[in-house]
């Protein structure tokens, strides 16, 4: 719940310090129980709850910016802030992020509010024939380790092409935890290896998303041979995203373990349903509507 009341007010101190101009938002809630904490617990009987708030701005013809705070289940809180230079066939943004009172509990989380870090990414397309992105937000370590620091990260490969009302995209992801302890590093991960489609229709106010992903969960200790968790899951997933009017869009999407498998070591309570879940919508307002 911590995490929950720490994007509630993030959110609310960037809306206050933004003026409405010519803006995009969007807002999202997610759940899931595809989890191995931070302790290496197993325990898909418990869902995890976040949420994202995005603030992006045209700055001008080729540059634009973003504020985004995200809450995920799986890592924690990140919050920031990124600069998109934009030519016909290129983006290229980059800028600084936080992780946010994402240390331990029983820690001091005050003294370890902030986890600087860098956002970066780079975004090649031909319109309408086919998008190649790479993009990741790493922390950066800090001079002094101290027992319950957490520094979370992710990062994605992406390629695809589009096929007559059909985008097909393959890409990779990853997002990490990293939590420094008396014993060494603990390390927790998330990798998809997925296929992501979505079918379209000009005129069409719907648009309808069906994606087949390898998922692997892991947890163990950096160079220390202990307890350590490996987790396989073949995942279908389906969305759907509704734009009623050209500034407004809502989208609800979800996917599910239709098998989930241990390697290595045998775990328990495997057979409960893994699934992940996430709602939002997105407004443009323009200049016009802010008057």
């Amino acid at each position: 719940m911590k995490r929950v009341y720490g994007a509630l007010i993030a959110v609310c101190m960037c809306a206050g310090s933004i003026p409405l101009f010519a803006m995009e938002l969007s807002a999202a809630l997610a759940s899931s129980n595809f989890t191995v904490n931070l302790d290496g617990q197993f325990n898909p009987d418990q869902f995890s709850f976040g949420g994202e708030f995005e603030m992006r701005d045209r700055l001008s013809d080729s540059l634009s910016g973003s504020i985004t705070w995200k809450t995920d289940p799986f890592t924690g809180n990140l919050l920031k802030a990124r600069a998109v230079y934009r030519t016909p066939f290129l983006e290229i943004g980059a800028g600084p992020s936080f992780g946010v009172l994402n240390s331990e509990q029983g820690t001091n989380s005050w003294s370890l509010l902030f986890q600087p870090g860098m956002g970066i990414g780079v975004n090649v397309l031909l319109p309408g024939i086919w998008i190649a992105s790479i993009d990741t937000d790493f922390a950066l370590p800090s001079a002094v380790q101290v027992s319950g620091q957490n520094y979370i990260g992710s990062s994605s490969i992406t390629a695809g092409f589009y096929l007559p009302n059909l985008l097909c995209l393959f890409a990779v992801s990853q997002r990490n935890g990293v939590t420094e302890d008396l014993l060494g590093t603990r390390v927790v991960s998330l990798t998809d290896y997925g296929l992501y489609t979505t079918a379209f229709k000009k005129g069409s106010p719907f648009r309808i998303s069906i994606d087949f992903i390898y998922r692997y969960l892991e947890y163990y200790y950096w160079s220390i041979d202990t307890d350590s968790k490996k987790i396989g899951n073949l995942v279908l997933g389906c969305g759907i995203e509704w734009l009623p009017k050209s500034d407004i869009s809502f989208f609800v999407e979800g996917a599910g373990a239709v098998y989930s498998f241990s390697i290595g070591d045998t775990l328990d309570d495997l057979e409960t349903f893994m699934v992940e879940l996430k709602t939002g919508i997105t407004i443009k307002l323009s200049e016009r509507a802010v008057q």
